[in-house]
């Protein structure tokens, strides 16, 4: 166990430093320039629907893909985006009728195939699922793929800033032990998604991140209320990027391919799976029991998948994909990041749909969205050197030397 995790500790700061190491300028404007030429385009044996509408996830899918796949088959893709699986499954309830195709996460997507909302896909009218490995054809979430097909892959760790913060977050404790830190008061944070974010405070408390005991929900809520409260912790979606780079947020939980992306950009960024277990998830197309667009659904999965364009997909979100085929589409730095590196099975933990206990999260939720700092903590300017082990201050202090 200790060399699975000094093995796993090694390769994610050795995949740091050949990023690090390298000019992504002219690699990354060469890919965009040549990411469609070869494309290998299906011939449908039936005329594509004039229109798709689906929905995805917010910086996920660049849109010169949904225009190439208009300009081969004369299907225009209408867009919604969302920020998480919640949102998406609203979306779906509210309009049964409207989508063609859906990309939810593994829990949810058993959720909507357990509520029936899922059309049965068929492989053979989609030939690029042939370069899916075989274990993802196993996975438990729905065995065979009978209902979807999966596309992309993230993990949970931890993103920091290696000049401002002090030592190596080995464990989820070490964010609690480190919020004590006055000059890090507002500059912490945790994705904004509801089961994410409580199901890492479980995992903190040892607990299982699907668990529906009222009992450690109800512990989840109020060490993340007494985060926000006491320590200013932010609860951030898409942002994030944009905070770490900026050093607005000097430590944040967030998913592999987040990490990946702001080093690009921020070279003092680093990321770690803490010890024990990683939530885990993939996101996969599937295509709504109510949609008329069948087949158009299974075509653009097809497309999807080609190994040129979820290549493309990958330099552009930097998260790993399905097709194994792609990686020669991809740039080195990326496949060598955060956005590639998956924890070793034995500690993958997988988000799962807790059925009508869900009522249980989301009361937990709202009180936490309803949470505010309290009115005397203050956020202290950052050493223009940088923060290191002992530089501390109390509450009280701080907020003299802010005065």
């Amino acid at each position: 166990m200790l060399m699975n995790s000094l093995t796993r500790l090694a390769y994610i700061f050795l995949a740091l430093f050949i990023i690090t190491g390298c000019d992504r300028t002219d690699l990354r404007k060469a890919e965009e320039k040549q990411w469609d030429s070869g494309i290998t385009f299906h011939n449908p044996s039936f005329k594509p629907a004039e229109s798709l509408n689906i929905i995805t996830w917010n910086e996920y899918i660049p849109d010169e893909v949904f225009d190439k796949f208009t300009e081969a088959y004369g299907t225009k893709i209408d867009v919604t985006y969302i920020h998480s699986n919640e949102e998406m499954y609203r979306l779906l309830k509210k309009n049964p009728e409207k989508y063609d195709l859906i990309m939810p996460s593994d829990y949810m997507l058993v959720k909507l195939k357990d509520e029936s909302m899922l059309q049965k896909i068929n492989l053979d009218n989609i030939p690029n699922a042939v370069y899916l490995d075989e274990s993802i054809r196993r996975m438990k979430q729905d065995f065979g793929l009978k209902y979807s097909v999966p596309l992309f892959y993230s993990s949970i760790g931890i993103g920091f800033n290696i000049k401002y913060i002090p030592g190596f977050p080995r464990s989820w404790a070490f964010i609690s032990n480190l919020a004590k830190n006055d000059y890090l008061n507002y500059r912490i944070s945790l994705r904004k998604d509801m089961r994410v974010a409580l199901g890492v405070a479980l995992m903190s408390m040892g607990f299982s991140p699907n668990t529906v005991n009222p009992a450690e929900i109800e512990a989840a809520k109020n060490t993340l209320i007494d985060s926000i409260e006491n320590t200013g912790l932010q609860l951030i979606d898409n942002a994030i990027t944009k905070k770490i780079v900026n050093k607005e947020v000097l430590l944040g939980v967030i998913w592999n391919g987040t990490a990946s992306e702001a080093l690009k950009q921020n070279t003092n960024i680093r990321f770690i799976y803490p010890e024990g277990d990683v939530i885990t998830t993939y996101e996969s197309g599937v295509i709504p029991v109510h949609s008329k667009n069948l087949q158009t659904g299974e075509l653009l999965l097809n497309f999807l998948l080609n190994d040129r364009v979820i290549g493309h997909i990958s330099n552009y979100n930097f998260f790993s994909n399905s097709n194994p085929n792609s990686a020669q589409y991809i740039d080195i730095q990326i496949k060598n990041g955060p956005g590639y590196i998956i924890p070793e099975e034995e500690f993958r933990v997988y988000i799962e749909d807790v059925g009508e206990n869900i009522k249980l999260y989301n009361a937990a939720w709202e009180e936490i969205l309803a949470a505010k700092p309290n009115e005397n903590l203050v956020s202290l300017p950052l050493p223009k050197h940088g923060l290191f082990q002992g530089t501390n201050v109390s509450s009280k202090t701080a907020k003299q030397l802010k005065e």
